[in-house]
C-alpha cells in the first residue's frame, strides 16, 4: 500500500512541475503573472482538499502549524517558478530534491531516527551533487545568478516543508491531516490572491496583464497543477508519518529526478553539459545509497 502511495505522489510531482514548466516557458511573463498562476493553482488545490475530506476538526497546533505551511508553501511555489523560467527542468528539479538533507537530518536530530553509515555516505554524496549541479557556465553568469537565487530559495522552502510535515504527522493532532492541508492551502491561496490585487489596482498595464495569463491553456495547466498539487501534498503528509525521514524524503526526491530526466528529454528536448549529467549521476548513486 505504501509503495502505491508512494509512486501516485512522485507522479502528481512530476505532472506539478511539467505543468509549471510549460507555463514558465513563455519567457515574457514577469513575476507577478507567476503570482496570478500560484493564486489560481493554489484555489484549485484548496477545493480539491476540502471536497477530498474537508474539515470535521482542527486543534490550535493544526491551525497555526497549517498557516506557516501555507505561507512557505506559497514562497516555494514562487521560486520554483522563477527558477524554471530561467533555467532547465530537470537542473531546478534536481536543486529541489537535494533539499531532502534538511528532512532527513531532522529527523535524527529531532526524531531519533536511526541512521545507517551508507546513509551518512548518501548524504555527503548529495552535498557534491548540489555543488556540480550550481556550477555555472561562464557564458550564463548572469543567467545563472538570478536562477542560483531562486533554486536556493527554493531548496530551503521545499526543506521546511518536509520538516512541518514530519512535525505534524508525528504528533497527536496526525488525524488532523485534511483539516491541515486545507487551512495550508487556503491561506497560500489568499495571501496570493492579495498581493496580486495589490498591484492589479494600481496599473492599467498590469490589469491587463490578467488576460495574458487567464488563457484557456494556462487555465488547464492551473488545474492540472492544483489538482496534483493537492494529490502530491495529502499522501506525502500521511507518507512523512509512517515511513523514516532518511528514506522517505531522498527516496521521494531521488525518483523525480529520474521522472524529470524523461519528461525533459520527451517534451521539453533540453540538452544537458557533461557536468550537469555528473550532478545529476551522483544525486541518483546518493539516492540508492540512502535507501540500501
Amino acid at each position: 500500500m505504501k509503495i502505491t502511495l508512494l509512486i501516485i505522489s512522485m507522479f502528481s510531482c512530476l505532472m506539478v512541475g511539467v505543468g509549471n514548466k510549460a507555463y514558465a516557458l513563455n519567457r515574457n511573463i514577469q513575476q507577478k503573472q507567476i503570482l496570478l498562476f500560484n493564486t489560481a493553482s493554489g484555489a484549485v488545490a484548496t477545493c480539491v482538499l476540502f471536497v477530498w475530506g474537508g474539515i470535521e476538526k482542527i486543534s490550535t497546533f493544526s491551525l497555526l502549524l497549517g498557516i506557516a505551511f501555507g505561507v512557505i508553501t506559497m514562497l516555494q511555489q514562487f521560486c520554483m517558478l522563477s527558477a524554471l523560467q530561467c533555467g532547465p527542468m530537470v537542473y531546478t528539479i534536481l536543486i529541489d530534491a537535494l533539499s531532502a538533507v534538511i528532512p532527513a537530518i531532522s529527523g535524527i536530530l529531532i526524531w531519533h531516527e536511526q541512521v545507517k553509515v551508507l546513509q551518512i555516505i548518501g548524504v555527503a554524496l548529495m552535498v557534491l551533487c548540489f555543488y556540480l549541479s550550481i556550477q555555472p557556465n561562464t557564458s550564463e553568469k548572469r543567467a545563472s545568478a538570478r536562477w542560483l537565487t531562486f533554486s536556493f530559495g527554493t531548496f530551503l522552502c521545499t526543506g521546511a516543508i518536509g520538516v512541518l510535515q514530519k512535525w505534524h504527522q508525528m504528533s497527536a493532532y496526525q488525524s488532523e491531516l485534511n483539516g491541515f492541508l486545507a487551512t495550508a492551502f487556503s491561506v497560500y491561496t489568499v495571501i496570493a490572491l492579495l498581493v496580486s490585487v495589490k498591484w492589479i489596482a494600481f496599473s492599467e498595464k498590469q490589469r491587463k496583464a490578467i488576460k495574458d495569463v487567464a488563457t484557456l491553456r494556462n487555465l488547464l495547466l492551473a488545474l492540472m497543477v492544483g489538482l496534483c498539487c493537492a494529490v502530491n501534498n495529502k499522501l506525502n503528509l500521511y507518507l512523512s508519518g509512517v515511513i523514516d525521514s532518511m528514506l522517505f524524503f531522498p527516496l521521494v526526491n531521488g525518483g523525480n529526478i529520474i521522472l524529470a530526466t524523461i519528461m525533459s528529454f520527451a517534451v521539453f528536448h533540453e540538452k544537458l553539459s557533461k557536468r550537469q549529467w555528473c550532478g545529476i549521476l551522483v544525486g541518483m548513486i546518493a539516492v540508492l545509497l540512502l535507501v540500501a
